[in-house]
């Protein structure tokens, strides 16, 4: 009886809060996708500067079996619930070109600082997005990302501390024309 009661009745409009919430967590999981291309880039431009030796590649290894178990949920997220899942792919590829030509290094070697940069950046909005978002709207698998940022501290690069702010000013599921809306 309860569950033809609950299927029967008429969802409410999101109220405006809600709204603001569902885009921030777009946001959130744009940034997590947008982790998986860095981390390719990271490990290929820590291979080109000849910085991948055992403690890094270690770090590596760790992280993108981290990122790449966190974005497999995200996608399902859009997949599943929202039969989203390839323009979720293609909005984030979209995202990362945009993150990927407004960051740069700050120091040598330049593609290890710019990449190290973003993926730091990427892991802290990740956290601080979900960290704004109600019960609902919560991504518990990104709490697995937040190990991350001590590990990339062992890689001896200089980090752009712009990076975050030119990200979170940047990517945005509204100036990436993503549209919300409630089946």
């Amino acid at each position: 009886m309860f569950n033809e009661i609950q299927r029967n009745k008429v969802p409410q409009p999101p109220t405006e809060e809600e709204q603001k919430q569902t885009y921030y967590a777009v946001d959130m999981l744009l940034f997590v996708q947008c982790l998986m291309t860095c981390t390719y880039d990271l490990t290929k431009a820590l291979r080109d500067a000849g910085m991948l030796r055992h403690n890094v590649k270690q770090v590596m290894t760790r992280m993108d079996e981290v990122v790449a178990e966190v974005c497999g949920v995200a996608y399902r997220v859009f997949s599943e619930r929202a039969n989203l899942g390839w323009q979720y792919i293609e909005r984030a590829e979209a995202a990362y070109k945009v993150i990927d030509e407004s960051v740069f290094g700050v120091g040598e070697p330049e593609q290890v600082s710019k990449y190290l940069s973003i993926a730091l950046a990427l892991i802290d909005l990740v956290g601080d997005y979900n960290d704004m978002l109600s019960v609902r709207f919560r991504f518990d698998a990104s709490d697995k990302l937040r190990c991350l940022h001590s590990r990339l501290s062992s890689i001896k690069a200089p980090i752009n501390t712009m990076a975050k702010t030119i990200i979170k000013n940047n990517v945005t599921a509204k100036n990436l024309n993503i549209k919300i809306t409630e089946r």
